[in-house]
């Protein structure tokens, strides 16, 4: 009885992993294939959208180079953005093309600017173009979508056709954006697989491939998988969303395709732990005849079992721990390198500056994750004692005193030596300022400047955190309280989190707070929060 429990058991342990790795890879396989489809299909519905009110008028090309350049920061796979219209003295085919990455066909300057958009409006092939987009128009369709070459590269064309009439009889103009299939397959497509698979955590149990239609390999991330773990999802290589946009003729209809794969990672570690458990089965048969060995064996399966269940139960929390130790560990090699007076390389010291920059907004990011767990969980408790608010503050400036003096900042803080303690859990509200202050740094623009105050408000102590930076859009004002919300202006190395958790923390501790900011002004943050002799 004792063998039959340890097989039946650790074959129902390895279903259950198999399983659990196969709803994982099932899981990575929609996540890549909706990233990449919303992804795809953005620029129609977002650049489309915003150059179909714009005018061919001098005024009007001057409004939509900054759109360009809006919409190349945004989508990469845009090379180019054109417009054209039919009336004089816009006849010709206007194209706004990046300046880091000019197309092939685009040999020389058009403007000395400094800008990343270059104008071209004398395209060599603008008759041709314009006369395929007429051929797409006399199908009546709001959108044509057709794949062309241009200076020997093959590039698919996405356009918004405008018309005279609501019935759509003579065509009026057209915005539109071309795609540099080469540099896609070459670039894009690998590119925004490392990132998603690295955001989604996917190598670390999971291989992911992508290929063209050909089958040539454009990236492999985790190494080798299982055979026969390979799950498979071919998407079109369409920059369109093709409800919008009508099938065309067989000979210009869009054949290109990619395939995602994702498969179970070969891990020795996991081989070996199955193969261990098999033995032990077999282990266990010779336990019958030995009470004393029984006993130890059925002692360690019972002890396997349960570290298996807190495994499975707690991963999320385990793993997010477990990656603090490592990034002190880098941390302290970093500050290290940066000490160091001996080495003649000054670039060792950049680099180990460069090093501690990184891990601490890592650690950051992993503190944040933890605190958004903490203090969503309704069983955690919040150590709530008086808290001296000058000392709280002058410890989250401290986490931020190498950045704060390489980039040269003014930084004002006013807080009244008689000021009464405030009652607050000082992990959380602690993490709270060092949200906002990173937030003031990172967005603060040309003015380096940073204003932290407090005062006393009848029975209430106002924390005012202040800066001159980029400031954040009215129309993102109700949403940026979102977890996992990025704005348009958004860096890269946020998570999201930031001003979520401070909307939890600041409601927990019975307090409120405002936040007020205009584009180009900068933004300002009002606690409220009760004194501790309240």
């Amino acid at each position: 009885m004792l063998a039959w429990h340890d097989y039946t058991t650790t074959s129902a342990w390895q279903r259950s992993s198999g399983l659990l790795l196969e709803r994982h890879a099932d899981e990575a396989l929609e996540v890549l294939a909706s990233a990449f489809s919303r992804d795809m299909r953005g620029a129609q519905a977002s650049v489309l959208a915003v150059l179909g009110g714009a005018e061919l008028t001098d005024d009007g090309l001057h409004e939509m180079r900054s759109d360009a350049a809006n919409a190349f920061a945004r989508y990469p796979y845009i090379e180019s953005l054109f417009a054209w219209r039919r009336f004089p003295p816009s006849a010709d085919v206007v194209f706004f093309n990046r300046a880091e990455r000019r197309p092939r066909w685009a040999t020389l300057r058009t403007q000395a600017a400094a800008f990343p958009v270059e104008v071209w409006d004398r395209a060599p092939f603008s008759a041709e173009f314009v006369s395929r987009l007429e051929h797409e128009a006399a199908r009546g369709s709001r959108t044509a979508v057709f794949q062309t070459a241009i200076g020997g590269d093959v590039y698919q064309v996405i356009a918004r056709l405008l018309y005279r009439d609501e019935v759509g009889a003579a065509l009026n103009g057209v915005f539109g954006f071309t795609v540099n299939l080469s540099w896609v397959r070459q670039h894009y497509l690998p590119d925004m697989a490392r990132q998603i698979a690295q955001i989604a955590g996917m190598a670390d149990e999971l291989t992911v491939q992508v290929r063209d239609d050909d089958g040539r390999d454009l990236v492999a991330i985790g190494g080798t998988a299982v055979t026969g773990s390979l799950k498979r999802r071919q998407l079109p290589l369409l920059f369109a969303d093709p409800l919008r946009s009508p099938p065309g003729p067989p000979k210009t209809s869009h054949r290109s395709h990619f395939t995602i794969e994702v498969g179970i990672k070969a891990d020795p570690g996991r081989q070996a732990a199955f193969l261990s458990a098999r033995r032990m089965a077999l282990f266990t048969s010779g336990a019958v005849l030995a009470l004393g060995v029984g006993f130890l064996m059925t002692a360690r399966a019972i002890r396997i079992e349960a570290r298996l269940a807190e495994l499975r139960s707690d991963f999320v929390s385990t793993v997010t721990h477990n990656l603090k130790a490592p990034i002190t560990s880098i941390r302290i090699l970093g500050e290290t390198l940066a000490r160091r007076t001996d080495h003649a390389d000054s670039g060792v010291r950049k680099y180990g500056t460069m090093l501690v920059q990184e891990t601490w907004q890592l650690a950051r990011l992993v503190d944040n994750l933890l605190a958004y767990s903490r203090v969503t969980d309704v069983t955690e408790i919040y150590s709530f004692e008086p808290v001296a608010l000058d000392q709280l503050v002058e410890k989250a400036l401290g986490s931020f005193g190498p950045r704060l003096v390489a980039d040269n900042f003014d930084v004002n803080v006013e807080i009244p030596d008689d000021l009464p303690d405030i009652r607050a859990d000082s992990t959380a509200l602690g993490l709270v300022l060092i949200n906002l202050i990173d937030n003031a740094i990172r967005y603060s623009g040309e003015q380096k400047w940073l204003r932290i105050t407090a005062s006393r408000q009848s029975d209430e102590i106002s924390i005012v955190i202040a800066d001159h930076g980029d400031g954040i859009p009215a129309d993102e004002m109700r949403h940026v309280h979102r977890k996992f919300y990025r704005g348009r202006r958004a860096r890269s190395d946020g998570s999201g989190l930031g001003l979520a958790l401070a909307e939890r923390v600041i409601h927990d501790h019975g307090a409120s707070w405002t936040l007020q900011s205009s584009v180009g002004q900068g933004t300002t943050v009002v606690i409220l929060l009760p004194a501790a002799s309240l």
